[in-house]
């Protein structure tokens, strides 16, 4: 299939807002000393950064194809020709 177009967009915003609650979060925990609640929101807000910081759109011959991230739950929208 022949690429028509393909655009990368990166979400800043989102990676910073998901990166400052992190911080915050850790610096509690030096603070404060371990918790597992604080630990596990560190760990699942850094995974839904490196989920869905990026969106790639591909529109190919026949199909338009959207992922966020690494290629992780990618969506296809089949185009039909007028």
């Amino acid at each position: 299939m022949v690429k028509h177009y393909q655009h990368t967009q990166i979400g800043y915003l989102l990676i910073i807002a998901l990166t400052i609650v992190p911080l915050f979060f850790a610096y509690r925990m030096i603070v404060h000393g371990f918790s597992w609640i604080e630990f596990s929101v560190i760990v699942l807000i850094g995974g839904f950064l490196v989920l869905f910081a990026t969106m790639t759109v591909v529109i190919e011959e026949d199909v338009l194809r959207i992922r966020f991230g690494p290629g992780s739950a990618p969506k296809e929208f089949f185009l039909e020709r007028r």
